[in-house]
């Protein structure tokens, strides 16, 4: 016989464990609102469990963007 935690779900374990990534802030250059530098330093700041990867674009609709 299973334990009962064992016959959840993968996911309905792994939640109960971790929170997910919540994210609080992203900062340009120390919070600069604009730049017309092409480089830019992008300080993320979030809690719960660290994010595996993440996606920053020039556009609101994120269409030039990729994984």
């Amino acid at each position: 016989m299973l334990k009962p935690g064992l016959k959840e779900s993968f996911q309905n374990r792994i939640s109960a464990i971790t929170s997910p990534p919540v994210l609080s802030s992203v900062l340009i250059n120390s919070g600069d609102v604009t730049t017309t530098s092409p480089n830019v330093l992008i300080n993320i700041q979030y809690s719960g469990a660290t994010p595996t990867h993440y996606m920053i674009s020039e556009l609101t609709d994120f269409s030039d963007a990729t994984w």
